[in-house]
C-alpha cells in the first residue's frame, strides 16, 4: 500500500506508469553510469524479473516472502558479533518525511507529477535520491537532469528533510535496544542516505556513540554491507542485517548475511518470517545476553 502523502488518497495511476515500453532498469543503469554512481540494487525483482510499476509493490512483498524463504534457511547466529542496520524506518520513523518530500519537489509541475514522481521514488527504494532524481526526469518529464537541476534538487530535499529526521521519533525499542546493548555487540548502518548527511543527522541525534561504521551513499547497501564485514574481519554467518525494504532483502541476500525486516504493523501477513515491530524484539530472536 502507498503511503499517504500531502493529504492526497491513493490515487489512480498516472503520469509515466500509462506509457508504454518504459524500460526502469535501463533507465536506472544509464544513470548510474553516467554519473559515476555505484551499481544499484534496484530494477527488477530478484524473484520474478519483473520490472517496477503500480502493481510492482505487491509483487515485490510476494517474492520478498518467497526470497525470504530461502533467506531464512540460514541460521540466525546467537548473539551475532555485529548487527548492521538501515537507518530510516529501522532506527527513526524516517520513512514518511522523505516520501512527502518527493511529492513536494514535484508539485511545482503539477499534481500528476508530483504523483508519479512519489510512486518511482517508492518502487526504487534502494537507489540514491540523486538516481532517484535522474529517473523522475527521464521518465516522468521526459528528459535528462543537468547537474545544476540535480544539485539544486539535492539542495532542496535535503531542506526539505534534515531537521525533520533529526527530530522525528525512534522506532518503537529502538532508543531502549541501544541504550542497553552498546559495548555488548557491535551495531552499523548501512543507509541509502548521503554519508556525510547521515553523520550529521547521528551527531545533531547524539546516536553517534552506539555505531562503529556510518557507511551510506554514494556506495551501495551491497558494498557497504562488506566494507562492515572486512572492516570488522568478520564472516557473513556472524553479522545479522536489519532493514525494511526490498532493496535491504536484497543486498542481505548478496552479501549472505542472515536479514530480519522491521515492519510497522505485525498483522500484515505479506511480511517476511523473521519480522519486528519492536528493535527489543531482536533481543529474543538473536538471544542476546545483557
Amino acid at each position: 500500500m502507498l503511503r499517504e502523502v500531502a493529504d492526497v488518497d491513493v490515487y489512480s495511476d498516472v503520469g509515466w506508469l500509462g506509457r508504454e515500453n518504459v524500460d526502469v532498469s535501463k533507465i536506472l543503469a544509464e544513470v548510474a553510469s553516467a554519473d559515476d554512481f555505484s551499481s544499484p540494487e534496484f530494477g527488477s525483482c530478484s524473484g520474478c524479473g519483473q520490472e517496477q510499476g503500480r502493481a510492482a509493490e505487491a509483487r515485490w512483498i510476494d517474492c520478498f516472502g518467497r526470497d525470504q524463504a530461502n533467506l531464512n534457511m540460514q541460521r540466525f547466529p546467537t548473539s551475532p558479533r555485529i548487527i548492521i542496520f538501515d537507518f530510516d524506518g529501522v532506527i527513526v520513523e524516517s520513512n514518511a518525511i522523505k516520501d512527502q518530500a518527493f511529492f513536494k519537489l514535484y508539485l511545482p509541475y503539477g499534481e500528476s507529477i508530483a504523483r508519479s514522481a512519489h510512486e518511482l521514488h517508492l518502487s526504487n527504494s534502494g537507489a540514491s535520491r540523486f538516481e532517484k532524481f535522474a529517473l523522475i526526469h527521464k521518465v516522468v518529464l521526459g528528459r535528462e537532469i543537468t547537474p545544476a537541476e540535480s544539485q539544486d534538487f539535492g539542495q532542496r530535499f535535503r531542506s526539505l528533510c534534515f531537521d525533520a529526521v533529526c527530530a522525528c521519533p525512534m522506532i518503537p525499542g529502538a532508543e531502549q535496544f541501544l541504550n542497553t546493548y552498546a559495548g555488548r555487540i557491535g551495531m552499523a548502518l548501512a543507509s541509502a542516505t548521503p554519508e556525510e548527511e547521515l553523520v550529521a543527522i547521528l551527531k545533531k541525534r547524539d546516536l553517534t556513540r552506539y555505531f562503529r561504521h556510518t557507511c551510506g551513499k554514494p556506495r551501495s547497501k551491497l558494498q557497504n554491507l562488506n566494507y562492515i564485514l572486512a572492516s570488522e574481519k568478520l564472516t557473513p554467518d556472524q553479522a545479522v542485517f536489519v532493514g525494511d525494504q526490498p532493496s535491504d532483502r536484497d543486498a542481505a541476500l548478496e552479501a549472505a548475511i542472515p536479514f530480519i525486516r522491521r515492519v510497522e504493523d505485525s498483522s500484515n501477513t505479506l511480511t517476511a518470517d523473521h519480522s519486528i515491530t519492536n528493535l527489543m524484539e531482536l533481543s529474543e530472536l538473536l538471544v542476546l545476553r545483557k
